[in-house]
Parts: C-alpha cells; sequence; structure tokens
C-alpha cells in the first residue's frame, strides 16, 4: 500500500488538511464568537496558534532525526517524553484557569496552543516525510555539511 510515493504524498495532504481543520475548528469560535474580547488576548491567541505549530514541527522534525533506523519502540518513548510533560502543563493550566475568577478566552488560547504543537509535532515526524514520497520509518537521509564544503 506504501509502496507508491503518489499515494504517500496523497495520504500526507490528507492527513495535513485534517490537521488543519481540526485546529481552525477549535480556534475559529474563540476569535469569530467573541470569546476573545481584548485585541491583547488576540494577538496572544495568534501567537501561541503559530508558535505552539513552529515548535511541535521543529521537536518532531528532531525526534525523527534522532530516532531514524531505532525501530517502533524509540518512537513510543519519544512521544511519551513529549507529550506527557505537555500534556500535564496543559491540564494543570487549565484547571487552574478554570478556578480562577472568571475571565474571557485564556483556556481556548491554552487548548489552541496544545492542539497547534501536537500537530507540529505529527507534522513534523509523520506527515513531511510523507509529502515528499517516503515513509515516516525511513532512515533519514543525511544531508551535505555546507561549511566544510
Amino acid at each position: 500500500m506504501w509502496e507508491h510515493p503518489w499515494l504517500r504524498r496523497l495520504l500526507g495532504w490528507v492527513w495535513f488538511l485534517a490537521w488543519c481543520s481540526i485546529v481552525y475548528l477549535v480556534a475559529s469560535p474563540w476569535r469569530e464568537l467573541g470569546g476573545i474580547v481584548d485585541e491583547r488576548l488576540r494577538w496572544f491567541h495568534r501567537f501561541s496558534l503559530c508558535m505552539g505549530f513552529a515548535a511541535g514541527a521543529i521537536a518532531g522534525n528532531h525526534g525523527r532525526e534522532t530516532g531514524a533506523g531505532r525501530g517502533p519502540a524509540y518512537r513510543r518513548r519519544w512521544y511519551r517524553a513529549a507529550w506527557y510533560p505537555l500534556a500535564t502543563v496543559t491540564a494543570v493550566l487549565m484547571v487552574a484557569l478554570a478556578l480562577s475568577p472568571p475571565r474571557e478566552g485564556e483556556i481556548g488560547i491554552l487548548l489552541t496552543a496544545f492542539l497547534a504543537s501536537w500537530a507540529g509535532i505529527d507534522s513534523g515526524w509523520s506527515i513531511y516525510p510523507m509529502l515528499h514520497g517516503l515513509s515516516p520509518e525511513d532512515p533519514v537521509e543525511s544531508a551535505e555539511d555546507p561549511i566544510s564544503m
């Protein structure tokens, strides 16, 4: 099933667009329905969306490069090491925000940042190689060092 690079590319695009739609569905009500009433929170929401995805993509790509050829057990350990602290911090912050005096939008921003980082990690590890016709389990090709040339 995964032999054809065009099929991997197609599935990579479907997977990427699915993540984009999930993050958009979570983020758009906070922006469009008045959940974020302060302009400062609106900008913080945009920043958390962009930076969560970027940081997750960098971490996912790093995990894929360091785990090249180590098998699925390394991948599971790496995901656990990446997700448990992130999920714990998110859960603690959501409980703290729920117990604090009522404010508008902070929980939505936190959830958007969490989902954006999750999408970024998944994109860096799995979707990016698929968009190039590779399998996520393929070893990473080592690039030539441009400085030493």
